[in-house]
């Protein structure tokens, strides 16, 4: 973390980050991402925190908007391909491929909502190749 940003590991309730006024700015725990909320120790290097739990370790990346994946998102099945292209992310599943744009994502709390780019019956699949 960064010396205006502080990370707090609990035995019972995850893990918090908060600013030096005290001000909550993030959590950790099992409605959210934690498979346990005991958070023994972790390491944060950049914007990363790897966090000893009871049941293993947890990977966080901290300044990402996603924090897990659930069905409110407005998918549906499984994701079968993905891949970000100019700021914007592409999901694929058996039958549509869905689209994120990245830069209107607010904070890592709302609801993420993707759009339906082509509806069909078709399986897709991207592929990038770097010139």
């Amino acid at each position: 973390m960064s010396y205006n940003k502080f990370i707090v590991g609990t035995r019972k309730g995850g893990a918090v980050i908060f600013d030096k006024k005290g001000k909550i700015l993030d959590f950790f725990n099992t409605n959210n991402l934690l498979p346990d909320n005991s958070v023994w120790d972790f390491l944060h290097k950049n914007n990363v925190s790897w966090m000893a739990l009871n049941l293993g370790i947890s990977k966080i990346e901290t300044n990402s908007p996603f924090r897990f994946w659930k069905k409110n998102n407005n998918i549906e099945g499984p994701i079968m391909s993905i891949i970000e292209y100019d700021n914007i992310l592409y999901l694929s599943n058996y039958n549509d491929i869905y689209y994120l744009e990245l830069k209107k994502i607010q904070n890592k709390t709302e609801n993420i909502q993707f759009s339906n780019f082509i509806n069909g019956k078709t399986r897709w699949f991207f592929f990038f190749e770097k010139k």
